[in-house]
């Protein structure tokens, strides 16, 4: 099967109201976030494409009408799943500890997110954004991961507002290829 490499796009959020710490997530082509089939419900790659992400806060533009994000840290984390499994031997292998080209290591910061146009108001709630300035670049020929997105924001509601930490967190599955070795 021949595949043509796209720039999928993963897009999360979060409302600094929000009591939960989960993001809320997009991937932008279907491609690679398929609803139905075999890949379902994850997030399917390439070898050799590239992936961005965008971050968006958000708050109601009533209650917090001045308030600021300070993204602190950005993690990415790979985390290997089985790709095979020799029965005879009762040995698993997994797949390599990162999908993305460069170190062979798990977690991956991210220093190059910036804010990226002016806040505006939509709907009554107050959108900052931010986006990553260099996409990662899949690396692998197959394989299983959870991929996971690890954010901690400083949030400031204007002047003399008190600051306040948060970590926000994602965590779909995805997969390289087929998936297996």
């Amino acid at each position: 099967m021949t595949t043509s490499l796209i720039k999928p796009r993963i897009d999360v959020s979060f409302d600094i109201a929000q009591v939960s710490n989960q993001l809320v997530w997009s991937v932008d082509d279907t491609n690679a976030h398929p609803k139905s089939g075999r890949y379902a419900g994850g997030v399917r790659f390439f070898k050799g494409e590239t992936l961005d992400f965008n971050l968006t806060a958000t708050g109601n533009a009533l209650l917090y009408p001045e308030f600021q994000v300070q993204i602190l840290e950005c993690t990415i984390l790979t985390r290997p799943q089985i790709i095979a499994m020799d029965e005879l031997l009762d040995v698993a292998t997994y797949a390599r500890p990162s999908l993305f080209v460069g170190p062979d290591l798990a977690a991956r910061l991210i220093t190059d997110i910036n804010p990226k146009g002016h806040p505006h108001v939509i709907d009554g709630f107050r959108h900052l954004h931010f986006q990553r300035q260099n996409a990662l670049t899949v690396g692998q020929h197959n394989g299983r991961w959870e991929l996971s997105l690890y954010v901690t924001v400083l949030i400031t509601n204007g002047p003399g507002g008190q600051p306040f930490l948060r970590v926000y967190t994602f965590d779909p599955e995805s997969e390289v290829g087929n998936g297996t070795r």
